[in-house]
């Protein structure tokens, strides 16, 4: 929060005619000491405020330019959803599709819960054919990534709604969460997941 130069202004400005009309305050000298410590007190809070928002401003900077942006690529049909990888790399269904449209994202990973029921995610693409991993280590801006259910670890039951919920990393190793409702509403914030 940046307060307007004329509060400044007003509070020095006050500040000195309080002090002045002090009847400690009658010799020249010494209210001319005060008004310049005050104003320089009160420039010193200034500069500590505005250093303190020049720093939060360029992180949220930092953090804007660096974050990956993930949407779902294509439509998703919840009521009949059901894909696998199977023993030779067969996927069984029609895998959800990522694109990655900013920034390369790092150490996707991720689960989806359909029907009250909680499935980890494994991930690949076109360049790596049937191999399919618990977390994929990159994806370059304008690339896609394909995700399908774990076979090897038998799904939870959870109460929560449905959705696709996926962890990844900037290429500084700040983590993020994208959760993608039935809706196709995306919410995506700092942080990890809780798996």
């Amino acid at each position: 929060m940046q307060l307007p130069l004329i509060v400044w202004v007003s509070a020095v400005v006050g500040f000195g005619v309080i002090l002045y009309s002090l009847p400690d305050f009658q010799d020249k000298a010494q209210f001319s000491s005060w008004a310049n410590l005050t104003v320089l007190i009160l420039t010193l809070i200034a500069l500590i405020w505005y250093a303190y928002d020049t720093h939060r401003l360029t992180e949220q900077t930092v953090e804007k330019d660096l974050r990956p942006i993930v949407l779902v690529q294509g439509v998703i049909n919840w009521p009949v959803l059901s894909f696998t990888s199977g023993p030779n790399g067969t996927v069984a269904g029609t895998p959800i599709q990522f694109v990655i449209l900013k920034n390369t994202a790092l150490n996707f990973r991720g689960y989806i819960i359909n029907n009250g029921q909680k499935y980890n995610l494994l991930f690949g693409n076109q360049a790596s054919g049937r191999n399919f991993l618990k977390t994929w280590g990159w994806v370059a801006p304008g690339d896609s990534l394909s995700a399908v259910y774990d076979p090897n670890i038998s799904p939870v039951a959870v109460t929560a709604p449905n959705g696709i919920f996926l962890e990844f990393s900037d290429t500084e190793h700040n983590l993020y969460h994208t959760i993608v409702d039935t809706n196709y509403v995306q919410n995506s914030e700092r942080g990890p997941l809780n798996f």
